[in-house]
């Protein structure tokens, strides 16, 4: 068995998401567009969701996913759960894995749990947290902050000079996050990110369709390249 990453003799580790607009979404808080938010923004173009349910319970996590599932399949978008292994361990299948922070269970565990087939990104704030995620076998990461946000209070954000850093080192696919917006995005792909993850732009935007495909069209100026294992 591989020390750092839990993978058993022979299995071979899944390669991160290929989606390049990840939404982070709670369905428990409402947007202008109300229920028809997500429809919209799956048209506009995310093609990846993280459920991001803080001060919710396993059970409510579950119930939230399957139902989620239920509109993301048909569309072939994969279903990320924010922190919690044993909600994702539950879905099994229908969900594609888990995105952990810094202070979550360790990416090595949650193999252990999930086993090799499973998507475990990691969140980072730094160059040498990237690395370190990498090395315990991440399949991919979310980096930032980028900018200032509404939504979470953050002590630092990241310089350019740390993105265009760690958009060199970065052999999974990496997710800049932190208050990014269709205006403020370009400033991040000039840095080499060609990946995000957003959620009040677009749940709170006027036409969340419209911010979501303004979003895809800057990103596009970076095609991002295939995700490597190594």
């Amino acid at each position: 068995m591989d020390r750092k990453t839990n993978l058993r003799e022979g299995e071979v580790l899944r390669p991160g998401p290929t989606a390049v607009l990840q939404l982070l979404l709670d369905p428990r808080e409402g947007g202008p567009g109300g229920a028809g938010v997500l429809a919209a923004v799956l048209d506009g173009g995310v093609d990846l969701v993280q459920l991001r349910m803080k001060a919710a319970t396993t059970a409510e996590r579950i119930a939230a996913a399957r139902v989620l599932c239920r509109e993301l399949a048909p569309r072939a978008v994969p279903l990320l759960i924010n922190d919690d292994v044993a909600a994702a361990v539950e879905l099994g299948p229908e969900v594609a894995g888990v995105h952990l922070g810094q202070d979550d269970l360790s990416v090595s565990a949650a193999r252990a749990r999930l086993g090799p087939g499973s998507w475990i990104g990691q969140s980072t704030h730094s160059v040498a947290e990237l690395c370190a995620a990498t090395a315990v076998g991440a399949t991919h990461f979310g980096l930032g902050a980028c900018f200032a946000t509404a939504t979470k209070t953050v002590p630092r954000l990241l310089t350019a000079a740390e993105l265009r850093a760690a958009t060199a080192v970065a052999t999974r696919p990496l997710y800049a996050i932190g208050g990014i917006t269709p205006e403020n995005v370009g400033r991040l792909v000039d840095c080499g990110v060609s990946r995000v993850a957003v959620s009040s732009a677009l749940l709170t935007a006027t036409d969340p369709r419209a911010a979501a495909a303004a979003l895809r069209r800057a990103l596009a100026r970076t095609a991002p390249p295939p995700p490597r294992t190594a």
